[in-house]
């Protein structure tokens, strides 16, 4: 996984929540080229990323520390926390 702050990592903009859809496309992109497939250390991955305050909104989501939620889950339920991400879905 790259570095939180390289050129390659994921980024979110929380006051653009349009770019929630890019974000965890890329974040996909690099669980699978790492291998990364438990869903607890994905959760952890996504939040490396994120700025101090969507860390936190992310972090108190009660799926985060969910054993049994999916990271699809969590997605899911962070993605009604921000008005307007629901809308890229149709475009990608």
């Amino acid at each position: 996984m790259p570095a939180p702050g390289a050129r390659e990592a994921p980024e979110f903009d929380a006051e653009n929540p349009r770019t929630f859809e890019k974000f965890f496309d890329i974040i996909d992109y690099w669980f699978t080229e790492c291998g990364v497939m438990d869903r607890q250390e994905k959760r952890k991955w996504a939040v490396r990323y994120a700025d101090t305050e969507t860390t936190a909104i992310w972090v108190g989501e009660e799926t985060y520390n969910d054993p049994t939620t999916s990271f699809e889950e969590f997605r899911d339920a962070l993605r009604s926390t921000y008005p307007g991400a629901e809308l890229t879905q149709m475009w990608t």
